[in-house]
């Protein structure tokens, strides 16, 4: 046997009462299994023979044998294992159990020896980086602090304190722990994550700059922004908090530069909101509308004299601007009057119509008592009250049948009945109609009742067999093992919805002997009855665990000494008048006493026994329907919360946490209770009272369709308007939150009938703002200023298959009479004689620029154009006189007002002088003064393009004077011959060929000719 730790044999002598010294024997092992002792200080020898060091020896004859020590004791060999304690062993019970080890030692964690028997995993003799201090195995999360692994902390997984690494939870550590409240865990502040470990969110009050905020308020403030950046006018953010009412980056049709709404009357002009003046109001000078008055501009201005304006006579106003009105007694054609009575009257109704019984004018003279212009939910087409009952089908009120009252064929409301419709009609054999199956009703208009053989699931009902059946509990629930409702018919004996102290799992009776055992029951051991190892009640038998196990040779156990049994378990008397508190008598008074029951306990309310002479009124061990806890009659009112009688409070009256009748306080319950603010309760909403028990007010937020409001968001919101009536652009009320910019109640010159702003190009046609059309731009149909696209207006439309559009349909002028580039221009084409003078009268002058437009086709075709220069003076055309550049070159199409490139355009030109009194010369001799010299070669500039047969060909040509413009304005020349060699005058005129590019495809080639001084 293996050297026990010297703790064990102390731990032994101490609960012996024995006295414990260093000579204690030790227990050793022989080498033939026998067991020897020696002392503390010795060791044990399987030689069989006694040694002078103090060891001990052991005979090896046979199974057993004799161990002698320094002091001379002898003790009988022992056998470990044959189930028989003997000898030094501890315990025996035949191999290792869950209280001895093999080695017929004690079980304690910590021995060293691991018992699997006894739940050890591991046994380290302590705590190990492999084995925790109560002998399991260690590992992180398993609820066992172990700090020689290596852990911090161990709470079984994820708590406040600690990790599911087991470290402690610390925010920064870079373990998110969702339990400790982190939403996340970067060890630092960034983009996503706040210092404090929770997400980052523009709100929360935290300046998280990482993330892009500059100020955080938790929520708007005067000095930040409900998106977390800082305020200010004009950043397109509203700020009401810092006094802003609205916020478009400046002004627009709803909101003011100075950040506050745009509204006609604040006294500031908004030209962008369509307002020509603003006074504050109306004035003599500016209509409320903020455009200016004017009689029959369709704006009333009182301040100006008008008393109506409908730009010119209507139905309500004539052409003067004063109100036309029924009853003066002149009918008005316009405003629809076909009499005028001064007033109703036999032959004319109030409204200056002629009366008849369907024109929806109600004429009490005529003997009409309504008139909704026909059948109406109201009113009869004969022009009397519709009343259900009257006997009169009205189809507009809802009415499918009318016979008086209830009958077989007709519910009282006025509908065919039909179970399922919500009306109980008894005559037609319905006994309830929730409108189909309810909690209280069945889908057949039967009440509903557990057990009438119809499933009834609203109720709460999975199966109904009119009663227990084997497939269905009789509280029509499906039948399971487990559920806690016994169904005999199912063979169930008891059903606690799982094992319980009374019912075992399969729902059998727990009996303990049945030789299974029941923990819920509190079996510890089941055998089927009383046995050496268990007792008859499944415990595991112990003399004093108040069970009489006759097999273990016990009379009686009371759990001790008690008035009935001794603590050896055999019989004892109680019964004798006085008290035993060891037998568990509280007290004994041989009766009944105002401080003690007849069977010797204390006196308690709730322990089920009337005690009269203690107070006691009541008691029924417990709370029930007809005794307080307290032993007092149920009342409600008195104070006291009676459950089982139905109280679910008892404030001794009206509280804010009870009502009247002992229930919660809850909105809706038909019971007004002050002391928690209800208003009102009439058990729901109703025309005066809110859902909530408040009074009706349009703008608290709770929408009461009883008392006619559509809807009721605190306030304007995207789908509800101001007067709780549900959001429509078109109804006249702007609601700028459900995304209206304007409303005018349909459409205006300012407004779309969509409650936007009228623009053209926005893709709604505004008639009233003048548009014919509106494709969102330029259509097939339509021209991108809303006018319809036609051939001739001006507009080039591409999108409508238009190449040109010079505003007329003739042909022959560059565009044909289909909108089509026409070639055949008559401008310039192939002629100087039929030329084009740039400009076309007069002459250019300094500074100004001029364009000329022309199409040229193949290569066959040329376009002239004379210019005109503007000097008439040869003198003042010379180089030093007339300082300045002359520019004539080809528009660039993709940068206009600069000279094209040569890959940007498919024209060319050349430049040649004006020499011919009657005309151009023909084109042979390009020659002309260039840069104030003689002449000479055409200049051109690097856009030349010098592989084109003939000179100067070009999309630029400048004629430049750099001389001194001081000097040549006071008459003298400081240019001269040193600098110019016989001065050139420029010619009055020059002329310019444009030609298209040799090689281009046979097709029209627009171009802009550009000639300019400066």
């Amino acid at each position: 046997m293996p050297r026990l730790p010297r703790v064990l044999p102390v731990l032994v002598c101490g609960l012996l009462g024995v006295a414990c010294s260093d000579d204690v024997p030790i227990v050793g092992t022989g080498s033939n299994g026998m067991s020897t002792a020696g002392d503390s200080s010795g060791t044990a020898s399987a030689s069989g023979s006694d040694t002078l060091d103090g060891t001990a020896s052991a005979s090896q004859g046979g199974d057993s044998g004799t161990t002698t020590g320094l002091d001379g004791t002898t003790t009988d060999d022992s056998v470990c294992g044959n189930g028989v304690v003997e000898g030094d062993e501890q315990c025996d019970d035949g191999g290792e159990s869950g209280m001895c080890n093999a080695d017929c030692t004690f079980v304690f964690c910590g021995d060293g020896i691991v018992n699997a028997t006894a739940g050890e995993e591991c046994d380290g003799e302590g705590e190990s980086e492999d084995c925790d201090a109560d002998c399991s195995l260690a590992f992180c999360g398993d609820g066992e602090h172990n700090a020689t692994a290596g852990e911090d902390c161990d709470d079984g997984g994820e708590s406040v304190t600690c990790n599911s690494d087991c470290s402690v939870s610390m925010c920064g550590d870079k373990v998110l722990n969702e339990t400790a409240g982190e939403e996340c865990d970067a060890g630092m502040r960034t983009p996503a994550c706040d210092d404090d470990c929770t997400n980052v969110e523009c709100g929360d009050g935290y300046v998280n700059m990482e993330a892009g905020e500059q100020c955080d308020d938790m929520g708007e403030s005067p000095t930040c922004n409900g998106d977390c950046t800082l305020p200010g006018c004009g950043d397109g953010v509203t700020n009401m908090e810092a006094g802003e009412d609205c916020d478009d980056m400046g002004e627009s049709m709803a909101c003011d530069g100075d950040c506050t709404f745009a509204e006609c009357g604040d006294g500031l002009i908004n030209m962008v909101a369509g307002e020509q003046c603003d006074d504050g109001g109306e004035s003599m000078a500016c209509d409320d509308d903020c455009t200016f008055p004017s009689c029959g501009d369709g704006v009333t201005n009182m301040t100006a004299g008008e008393q109506c304006d409908d730009a010119g006579e209507s139905l309500l106003c004539d052409d003067d601007c004063t109100l036309a009105e029924c009853g003066d007694g002149l009918v008005n054609m316009t405003a629809g009057e076909q009499c005028d009575d001064g007033g109703e009257s036999a032959a004319c109704d109030g409204d200056c119509t002629f009366p008849s019984c369907g024109d929806g004018v109600v004429n009490m003279a005529a003997g009409e008592q309504c008139d909704d212009a026909g059948e109406s939910a109201t009113c009869d087409a004969n022009c009397t009250p519709a009343v259900c009952g009257d006997g009169m089908v009205n189809v507009s009120a809802g009415e499918q049948c009318d016979a008086g009252g209830e009958t077989v064929g007709c519910d009282s409301d006025c509908t065919f009945p039909s179970c399922g419709d919500g009306v109980v009609n008894m005559l037609a054999g319905e006994q309830c109609d929730d409108g189909g199956e309810s909690a209280t009703c069945d889908a057949n208009c039967t009440p509903a009742v557990c057990g009438d053989g119809t499933v009834n699931m609203t109720a709460g009902e999975q199966c109904d067999a009119a009663g227990e059946s084997a497939a269905c509990d009789a509280d029509c629930t499906a039948v399971q093992c487990g559920d806690g409702v016994v169904n005999m018919a199912a063979g169930e004996q008891c059903d606690d919805g799982g094992e319980s102290a009374t019912c075992d799992a399969n729902c059998t009776p727990a009996v303990c002997g049945d030789g299974t055992v029941n923990m819920a029951a509190g079996e510890q051991c089941d055998t089927a009855g009383a046995s050496a190892a268990c007792d008859s009640d499944c415990t595991l038998p112990s003399c004093g665990d108040g069970v009489v196990n006759v097999a273990a040779g016990e009379q009686c156990d009371d759990g001790g000494e008690s008035a009935t049994c001794d603590a050896n378990c055999t019989f004892a008397v109680c019964g004798d008048g006085v008290v035993n508190t060891t037998a568990g008598e509280q007290c004994d008074a041989a009766g009944e006493s105002a401080v003690c029951d007849a069977d010797c306990t204390a006196v308690l309310c709730g322990d089920g026994v009337v005690n009269m002479t203690a107070g006691e009124l009541c008691d029924t061990g417990g709370e029930s329907p007809a005794c307080n806890a307290n032993c007092t009659p149920a009342v409600c009112g008195d104070g006291v919360i009676n459950m089982a009688a139905g109280e679910q409070c008892d404030d001794a009256g009206e509280s804010t946490a009870c009502d009247i009748d002992c229930t919660f306080p809850s909105c809706g319950d038909g019971v007004i209770n002050t002391a928690v603010d209800e208003q009102c309760d009439d058990g729901g909403e109703s025309a005066t009272c809110d859902v909530d028990c408040t009074a009706v007010l349009c703008g608290d937020g709770v929408a009461n369709v009883t008392a006619g409001e559509q809807c009721d968001d605190g306030g304007q919101s995207p789908i509800c308007d101001f007067d709780c009536t549900t959001a429509v652009c078109g109804d006249g009320t702007l609601n700028m939150a459900a995304g209206e910019q304007c409303d005018h109640a349909g459409e205006s010159p300012t407004c779309d009938a969509d409650c936007t702003p009228s623009s053209c190009g926005d893709g709604v046609v505004n008639a009233a703002a003048g548009e014919s059309c509106d494709g969102g731009g330029q259509t097939a149909t339509c021209d991108i200023d809303c006018t319809p696209a036609v051939c001739g207006d001006g507009m080039i439309n591409a999108t409508a298959g238009e190449g040109c559009d010079d505003g007329n349909v003739v042909s022959h002028d560059g565009c044909s009479s289909t909108c089509q580039p026409d070639c055949n221009d008559v401008g310039g084409n192939n002629s100087c004689a039929t030329a084009l003078r740039v400009p076309a009268l007069g002459m250019i002058d300094q500074t100004e620029i001029f364009f000329a437009n022309g199409l040229v086709g193949h290569a066959g075709a040329r376009d002239y154009f004379q210019v005109v220069f503007g000097a008439n003076d040869p003198m003042h055309r010379t180089g030093s006189k007339l300082p300045g550049t002359l520019r004539i070159y080809i528009d660039d199409p993709l940068a206009p007002g600069s000279p094209a490139d040569v890959a940007n355009t498919n024209v060319r030109f050349r430049v040649f002088e004006d020499i011919v009194p009657s005309g151009c010369q023909s084109p042979l001799n390009y020659t002309v003064p260039f840069n104030g010299g003689a002449s000479g070669p055409l200049q051109t500039n690097a856009t030349n393009d010098t592989t084109l047969p003939g000179p100067g060909y070009a999309t630029l040509w400048e004629w430049r004077d750099s001389c001194d413009p001081l000097n040549a304005s006071g008459g003298a020349s400081n240019c001269g011959n040193a600098t110019y060699t016989a001065p050139h005058p420029l010619p009055s005129s020059f002329w310019v060929e444009v030609l298209p590019v040799p090689g281009m495809p046979q097709a029209c080639i627009p171009y802009t000719l550009v000639a300019t001084w400066q």
